[in-house]
């Protein structure tokens, strides 16, 4: 069985790297701390959300962290961060 249809016959997803993914994410967040990394159009599309910033917090959950998060109080800092988003 190759890689394409085993991915197929178990309904797992492919990452689409056209779309925006969080490697390009941290490649803005680089640009933005002066390490340079060549600029394309998603890149340049997120650091519209970024540029100006004075403090940029990045949190990766998997399936675990969130749900530690989702059972958060409301009053932790946590989660007020992240509903602010």
């Amino acid at each position: 069985m190759d890689f394409i249809q085993c991915i197929n016959d178990n309904n797992l997803m492919m990452t689409d790297y056209t779309k925006h993914t969080v490697v390009d994410l941290v490649r803005a967040i680089y640009n933005k701390c002066g390490r340079i990394f060549e600029n394309d159009d998603k890149i340049k599309e997120l650091d519209k959300y970024i540029k100006g910033k004075k403090h940029i917090l990045f949190i990766l959950s998997d399936g675990m962290g969130s749900n530690i998060i989702d059972e958060l109080s409301l009053i932790h800092c946590m989660k007020s961060i992240i509903l602010s988003f």
